[in-house]
């Protein structure tokens, strides 16, 4: 996920594409993401959700990336 969104996120074409990242990083780490967390060269995404994941807040979160993206 890491190397596939800095390519992306490279890209011309596909730099606008938001990116929203299913992890369960932090079950596996105990590191946890945050608005703060990183930087967008080291990991250019959009948001974030930890998995599990329930349907209705990733639901909610794809739609918050697509009206984000209306504005732009």
């Amino acid at each position: 996920g890491f190397d596939l969104s800095r390519k992306i996120k490279k890209e011309e074409n596909h730099k606008n594409i938001p990116i929203l990242m299913a992890t369960c990083i932090a079950d596996i780490t105990g590191f946890h993401f945050s608005d703060e967390a990183g930087d967008k060269e080291w990991l250019p995404i959009d948001a974030y959700v930890e998995k599990p994941v329930e349907a209705g807040k990733l639901l909610r979160k794809v739609k918050e990336l697509l009206e984000k993206g209306e504005g732009d």
